[in-house]
């Protein structure tokens, strides 16, 4: 996995009650590998109102493999997960990721997301 990151929103009391943000801005994440629920490219985890932006970004070539407790491959370039949050990509190209279950590109559990101006494929 080449990046994880954890917000720290209020949904949990061991964390600062405040918003949370994740920036990820201008990277190439490349070639990377994970496995179970995890993420070969990029890791992130959000609480209530957390909220993460991907921008300008290229997440290429990142691959998850079957692993963990339930023997499940999710999140070949990008993860989003946790217990709330918003994710924002902008100018981002996610390409030629892999997952052997779900999620080749992005498996979010967000609350929302919005994608502008992206490519994937």
């Amino acid at each position: 996995m080449a990046i994880a990151a954890q917000g720290e929103g209020g949904g949990e009391p061991a964390y600062d009650p405040g918003n949370g943000f994740v920036k990820i801005e201008n990277s190439i994440l490349r070639n990377n590998k994970g496995s179970s629920r995890g993420s070969g490219g990029l890791f992130l985890w959000l609480y209530g109102d957390d909220e993460a932006l991907i921008e300008n970004s290229i997440i290429q070539g990142n691959s998850v493999i079957r692993g963990g407790i339930y023997n499940d491959s999710k999140a070949g370039g990008v993860r989003v997960g946790g217990s709330g949050g918003k994710v924002a990509i902008r100018g981002t190209a996610i390409a030629n990721n892999t997952a052997q279950h779900q999620g080749g590109g992005i498996w979010t559990d967000a609350d929302s997301i919005e994608i502008e101006d992206s490519t994937f494929s």
